[in-house]
């Protein structure tokens, strides 16, 4: 067909059959994706996120206590999240979904939704995370979609080539000053027929997936967690005494290299935990104590009381007695109180009976 508009020679037929995606197509566009969230991230933040994060973006960080990420790299990984979502909502794809070929547009218009729809339906998926069931939803919907997808009004389609958003329309027009639309901008609900620059556009996708895939894995990592360990007893008593204890700082300089590449992340301190172990049964009035000193003085102090006829293989599991969710021999001060140390503080843990201490230990930092 020849048109009138000087920059066309032919307008493509309207797509009659809409093909959604499958749900294994966005299930491995979100693995890809969690790859490339991670390997991004680390570049730009250093390895706040210690596991690889196979899931949609910024989903992971929920195992993240951001309390202890540096205010530098939140800023950091909201802005490649809202990355992520910009690309989304302006050209229908993240990479995973570029790279298998699937694209997020509106139920209506068959137009990409926009950064702030992306990020509604985003928050939206909350909703499928209940028991998992909208994320399997796609399985029997007629349309594929996730509670999400029918909240916001989107489906996910499997193509590379879907109308442009408002906005892209808008500025290519402005730009190119045509009065009619291009060959991209006549599609409706996609085409699986790709041009060379779509198919440029995916090659250059895959590649940067394998390289933010590698990035994903930890190659070496240092640092993070200062730890000491004292002994007392030979574990031969049949009596109560202490065997040995272990105190561990979380927090410091973290550094890891990944590619060749290394990045490092200062964090504050996460906690202090000292773990007690005994020989024989602890006697009414037996404690631990840990206390956090700073360099102007100022202390933290928290004490645990065991009960007695406690062992100290009580605590491995967690299942003991003793503080709520530890167990006895389990003494810890947490993050939030640490802040108020500053950088620099010597941590002293001490195991009492009837207030007269038989076993201490101390780890400066």
């Amino acid at each position: 067909m020849v048109t009138d508009d000087a920059h066309l020679t032919r307008v493509p037929e309207t797509v009659a059959k809409v093909h959604y995606a499958s749900w294994t197509a966005r299930v491995v566009a979100a693995v890809i994706d969690g790859f490339a969230f991670s390997g991004i991230v680390f570049l730009v933040a250093g390895p706040v996120i210690t596991d690889t994060n196979i899931a949609i973006p910024l989903l992971a960080l929920n195992d993240l206590d951001m309390s202890v990420v540096p205010a530098a790299a939140r800023w950091s990984i909201v802005g490649v999240w809202l990355a992520f979502m910009l690309v989304q909502g302006l050209g229908g794809a993240t990479l995973g979904k570029r790279v298998v070929g699937i694209a997020v547009v509106s139920r209506e218009s068959g137009r990409p939704i926009g950064l702030l729809g992306s990020v509604l339906r985003w928050f939206a998926h909350l909703a499928d995370v209940i028991l998992l069931i909208g994320y399997l939803r796609p399985l029997w919907d007629a349309e594929r979609r996730t509670f999400a997808d029918s909240i916001l009004g989107t489906v996910v389609l499997q193509t590379r080539t879907v109308r442009p958003n408002r906005l892209v329309e808008r500025l290519l027009q402005r730009r190119r000053g045509l009065s009619s639309p291009t060959v991209e901008e006549r599609r409706t609900f996609g085409d699986p027929d790709t041009g060379p620059w779509g198919r440029t556009l995916t090659a250059l996708a895959t590649v940067l997936a394998l390289l933010f895939a590698a990035l994903a894995v930890s190659v070496q990592s240092s640092g993070g967690q200062t730890s000491t360990q004292c002994a007392f007893g030979d574990g031969t008593s049949s009596t109560f005494e202490p065997l040995s204890v272990s105190i561990r700082s979380e927090g410091g300089v973290r550094t890891e290299r990944r590619l060749g590449i290394e990045r490092s992340v200062s964090t504050p301190d996460g906690r202090i935990d000292a773990d007690w172990a005994w020989t024989g049964e602890a006697p009414d009035g037996t404690s631990v104590e840990l206390v956090a000193t700073s360099a102007d003085g100022t202390e933290i102090r928290r004490t645990a009381f065991v009960p007695a006829g406690s062992v100290s293989d009580e605590w491995l599991d967690g299942d003991g007695p003793g503080l709520p969710g530890r167990g006895a021999g389990t003494v810890e001060i947490d993050g939030h109180d640490l802040a108020s140390l500053g950088g620099s503080w010597t941590a002293t843990t001490t195991i009492s009976v009837d207030d007269e201490p038989v076993g201490s230990c101390t780890l400066s930092r």
